[in-house]
């Protein structure tokens, strides 16, 4: 099914950026976009592995990606950050991760060979990382969100809890964060004013995912 997206922005100043999210974000209504990703420039990936992204990603994540061969399997899920943080995930469970503090985010997806990614984020320090996998566990590197990890521990094992769908950690706030579960439901965190101010404009109910972006931007989607 389709969504709809908003971007919203602390500072007007930022007009070219939301501008390019914005471009970026465009295919979200068509139903075909796995992600886009704003933690270092924007990145969107479709489903069916095509991708699009602007001058502004990783080095490392462009070069990965434009020098593939074509006939290899196609990404299925990317994330974005700060100091030129990256996460690629291929069709056939292969990945690359690169940027500061690349090597402590490779342990902790070495540590479980045997499961595929969900969703990773980014976080504000260098050092904060959140991964969320397919048998719905999650795994952290973050000294923030306490709340968060509660959450998502508590809910691993139950046989009752409906597991994480997405999650988002911000670049620009140690407080920021979102978690949306695979029953619809979600919950967020220490939101900054001009997110609360979108909430306000377009509502919550079948909020879907909040993506926090650099520059003080973010990109919220609701379900259709």
């Amino acid at each position: 099914a389709g969504s709809q997206y908003a971007v919203a922005s602390a500072w007007a100043s930022n007009a070219n950026v939301v501008n390019e999210v914005a471009e970026y974000s465009h295919a979200i209504g068509d139903g075909n976009v796995r992600c886009v990703a704003i933690g270092a420039g924007t990145f969107r990936l479709r489903f069916s592995g095509a991708y699009a992204h602007s001058a502004a990603v990783p080095l490392q994540l462009y070069n990965k990606l434009n020098g593939r061969q074509r006939r290899l399997p196609t990404p299925t899920f990317v994330a974005t950050g700060t100091y030129d943080r990256y996460f690629v995930q291929f069709a056939d469970n292969d990945w690359q991760c690169g940027g500061a503090n690349a090597t402590e985010v490779a342990a902790t997806l070495n540590a479980r060979p045997d499961n595929r990614v969900k969703w990773l984020t980014f976080g504000y320090e260098d050092d904060n990382y959140l991964v969320v996998w397919d048998d719905g566990k999650s795994s952290h590197w973050t000294t923030h969100h306490a709340g968060l990890r509660n959450r998502l521990k508590g809910r691993e094992g139950t046989g009752t809890c409906s597991p994480p769908r997405t999650v988002s950690l911000s670049p620009c706030s140690a407080d920021a964060a979102f978690v949306s579960f695979e029953d619809g439901g979600h919950v967020r965190w220490g939101l900054p004013d001009y997110v609360d101010e979108c909430l306000d404009d377009n509502g919550v109910d079948n909020l879907a995912h909040i993506e926090f972006g650099a520059d003080d931007v973010a990109l919220l989607r609701w379900t259709a």
